[in-house]
Order: structure tokens, then C-alpha cells, then sequence
């Protein structure tokens, strides 16, 4: 079990950081 939440903790970080990455990218299209 603690490789599974390993595993889901990480997808999650993952998730957070593409959502930042995407916001990031998004609000520099807006600036140009």
C-alpha cells in the first residue's frame, strides 16, 4: 500500500504542477 500512495501522491504533485505550468503559460499569452 505505501507504493500506491506513493504513486498517487506523485501523480498528484504532478497534476498541481502542470495546472501551475499551464496558468504560467496561459497569463504570458495574455501579456503578449
Amino acid at each position: 500500500m505505501p507504493f500506491v500512495k506513493k504513486h498517487y501522491t506523485n501523480s498528484l504533485f504532478c497534476q498541481v504542477s502542470l495546472e501551475k505550468e499551464i496558468s504560467n503559460l496561459s497569463e504570458t499569452n495574455l501579456v503578449k
